[in-house]
């Protein structure tokens, strides 16, 4: 994840300057880049940044970078569950495996509850802001966008892993082929099943 800066015009259309580097366990801290451009090496606060918003980000410092490793095993579940997929099409093994349905209902898992910090982040979080930052003219507000993908993520996983869980009934209760179905084996000939219990003796 990353930050960006830049400006909000009259219309409230965004105009982005730059963007920070791209880090795993990302956490973002205003108070630290707005002293990085404005080249305060002391105290914020006699620019007027408040110091209560700065310790609701150091607060949930934690929470974003547990976000970050929930998402992290959720994506590397489901791409495990799809290469082991991949394999069992190139091997034509079963369609599906419990390994794949297990890997999806984890993956599901992970997502589910990075999405649920995400929510709590967005809504929770971003009025805290808006509270303790009103006096200084400093607001927050959550990206739509962003909900909707790792909700839409999670929906995704979990209709993968129903769809898992019933190809894995399926191949558990159908029966097993029988040899030389369809009218013959080799050369068209009829396969011979041999049942002992059918030959009865007659004294």
């Amino acid at each position: 994840m990353t930050y960006c800066e830049g400006f909000l015009m009259d219309n409230e259309d965004k105009n982005l300057t730059g963007c920070s580097n791209r880090t795993m366990l990302f956490s973002f801290d205003p108070a630290q880049v707005f002293a990085k451009e404005t080249g305060n090496t002391t105290s914020l606060s006699d620019l007027g940044w408040p110091s209560s918003v700065t310790e609701d980000f150091q607060a949930f410092r934690l929470t974003s970078r547990g976000m970050s490793v929930f998402y992290c095993i959720g994506v590397g579940l489901a791409g495990l569950a799809m290469l082991e997929r991949l394999w069992r099409v190139v091997t034509r093994g079963p369609p599906q495996s419990a390994m794949g349905l297990c890997s999806l209902l984890l993956s599901f898992m992970m997502f589910s509850i990075a999405s649920i910090i995400a929510t709590v982040i967005a809504f929770q979080f971003v009025d805290l802001i808006n509270s303790h930052g009103e006096s200084a003219n400093v607001t927050a507000e959550y990206g739509r966008t962003f909900l909707g993908m790792t909700w839409a993520a999670a929906g995704l996983t979990l209709v993968g892993s129903m769809a898992s869980l019933a190809m894995v009934m399926l191949d558990r209760v159908r029966p097993g082929a029988v040899v030389g179905g369809g009218g013959g084996g080799e050369g068209g000939k009829p396969a011979m099943v041999e049942d002992s219990d059918s030959v009865r003796s007659r004294l």
